[in-house]
């Protein structure tokens, strides 16, 4: 039933949804009746009102879900702070293959122009260490990162005195 089910889901007009609900209701009427009883604007490439760009909408939410899963339960700033590391944690995978490709390939110019940005970005920043596992480290725009490589945690200091976990 569920190849049924994508078939009509990925129908992209109103002829081809009704050749593909009339299997259903050939195969399984309260299956039919179910699914005709829901918005098709909801699920329906067909009838979708905006653009989907080839995408259904719970593919975004499952790949966004993923990213969020461990952090679901946590407050919001430790949800940050979660967000956050994965991203850079993407980040510093795609640093590291890019490092081990041969250094003489060639770059689109959007591309260099990119990594020469975010080069010099990362340049100016003011990197202190306090202890063997403790830094701080200054961004250009005044945002203070602490930085415990033992416990691997970051937190963000926007305001003098007081402590945020990012």
């Amino acid at each position: 039933m569920e190849p049924h089910f994508w078939q009509i889901a990925h129908a992209k007009t109103s002829d081809s949804y009704e050749a593909a609900i009339s299997n259903v209701w050939d195969l399984s009427p309260a299956a039919a009746d179910y699914l005709t009883n829901i918005d098709k604007t909801l699920w329906v490439t067909a009838f979708f009102p905006g653009q989907c760009y080839g995408y259904k909408t719970s593919n975004i939410v499952e790949a966004m879900n993923k990213v969020l899963k461990q952090g679901r339960e946590l407050p919001i700033l430790d949800q940050l702070n979660e967000i956050w590391l994965y991203t850079m944690n993407q980040q510093a995978e795609q640093y590291q293959t890019a490092c081990l490709k041969d250094h003489q390939q060639n770059w689109s110019d959007f591309a260099l122009g990119q990594l020469t940005i975010s080069r010099a970005w990362t340049r100016r920043n003011t990197v202190n260490m306090v202890n063997n596992t403790l830094f701080i480290v200054q961004q250009i725009n005044n945002k203070v990162f602490i930085v415990n490589l033992q416990t691997g945690n970051l937190h963000l200091q926007p305001l003098p005195g007081k402590w945020y976990p990012l």
